[in-house]
C-alpha cells in the first residue's frame, strides 16, 4: 500500500486586526495612533503578492470592517467646519491614499496583478460577501472623484466590467436618489435665492469702494501701474494636478504641470509613470520640486 503524503495547508499571510475608522479619528491630532496603525496595515497589505493579498481580503473580516467605516465615517470636504477638527495630516492624506489603493487592486483585473483569483471568483467574493455595494461606491465617489476623476472612474469601470451585477443594483438605486435629491434640492431653493440675492448686494459694494461701477479704476490694474499681470494656469490642469497631489503630495506643482504636458494631459498616465519610475527622458532632467513651470524649462 502505498502511503499518501499530507502537505500542510496554505498558512494565511495576515493574523492583525485591522482598526476601524470612528467619527473621532477624524480629529486627526487626537487619533495619530489609529492612523498610522491603519496606515502600517494597509502598507502590510498592498506589499504582499496578489495571492497573500487576496487571501486576506478573503478570510479577514476586520479589513472589510476597516474599509467600510473609513468611507461611512471620513470627512467630507463639504461637510461643516468644525473647531475640534484640525486640518489634514500627511499621515491622514496617506490614509486616503492606501484606503484607494487598497480598493483600487480589489477591482484591477488578474493579468495586471497575475496570482488574484479567477475573475468570477474575484466578482463573486466583492459582490457576495458585501465588500462593495451601491453606498461604498458612492462614499468612494464623494470621497475621492472631486480631486481624482480619472483614477476614480478607472475604479468604476474595472468593477462594473468585472461584476455586472453592479450596474442592476445602481440603476435600482437611481430612482431613490433623485427623489432624495430633488428634495434637498427643494429645501435649498428659497435659501439659494437669499444667498444669490446677498452675494450681489456685497459686489456691487465692493465695485464701489474700488472707485466705479465695475471696479474697474484707472484701468491700470491695482496698482495703476499698466503691468501686465501674472499667468495663471489653465484651470483644468490645476485641477489634475490637485488630483495627483492627492495620491502623490511629494511632487511640485511646476513639476506636475510638466509632466502633464508632456503625457498630454492625462493624469492617469502621469500616476503611473511617477509609480513605476518610467517617466519620460525630458522630465527626468527636472527638479520634482519645482513650483512653477514653462514650456521652455526642457523643449
Amino acid at each position: 500500500m502505498i502511503g499518501c503524503v499530507l502537505l500542510p495547508r496554505r498558512q494565511i499571510p495576515w493574523v492583525g486586526t485591522f482598526l476601524p475608522f470612528l467619527p473621532k479619528d477624524n480629529q486627526t491630532w487626537q487619533a495619530e495612533d489609529v492612523i498610522n496603525t491603519i496606515n502600517d496595515d494597509l502598507a502590510r497589505l498592498l506589499s504582499l503578492p496578489a495571492s497573500d493579498f487576496w487571501a486576506v481580503v478573503r478570510s479577514n473580516d476586520s479589513l472589510r470592517i476597516c474599509l467600510d467605516t473609513y468611507l461611512r465615517y471620513k470627512r467630507r470636504a463639504y461637510d461643516e467646519f468644525r473647531e475640534d477638527v484640525e486640518g489634514t495630516s500627511s499621515a491622514s492624506q496617506q490614509l486616503a491614499r492606501r484606503v484607494f489603493m487598497t480598493l483600487l487592486r480589489m477591482v484591477t483585473p488578474r493579468d495586471r496583478d497575475p496570482g488574484g483569483p479567477p475573475p468570477e471568483q474575484q466578482a463573486a467574493l466583492l459582490y457576495d460577501s458585501w465588500t462593495l455595494d451601491v453606498p461604498k461606491l458612492m462614499d468612494i465617489a464623494v470621497l475621492y472623484g472631486g480631486q481624482n476623476r480619472e483614477l476614480v472612474r478607472r475604479f468604476m469601470g474595472q468593477l462594473l466590467s468585472l461584476q455586472p451585477r453592479y450596474r442592476d443594483d445602481l440603476a435600482a438605486a437611481a430612482p431613490l436618489l433623485a427623489a432624495n435629491l430633488a428634495e434637498v434640492v427643494g429645501r435649498c431653493g428659497a435659501a439659494g435665492d437669499r444667498a444669490l440675492r446677498g452675494g450681489a448686494e456685497q459686489l456691487a459694494a465692493a465695485a464701489r469702494e474700488l472707485g466705479g461701477p465695475s471696479g474697474s479704476g484707472s484701468g491700470a490694474g491695482p496698482s495703476g501701474s499698466g503691468s501686465r499681470p501674472a499667468a495663471v494656469m489653465d484651470p483644468r490642469r490645476a485641477s489634475l494636478i490637485s488630483g495627483i497631489k492627492e495620491l502623490l503630495p511629494d511632487y511640485g506643482d511646476g513639476f506636475l504641470a510638466a509632466c502633464l504636458d508632456a503625457y498630454g494631459d492625462d493624469s492617469e498616465k502621469v500616476v503611473n509613470a511617477l509609480l513605476e519610475g518610467s517617466l519620460l527622458p525630458q522630465l527626468s532632467k527636472l527638479d520634482p520640486q519645482l513650483a512653477t513651470w514653462t514650456p521652455q524649462q526642457y523643449r
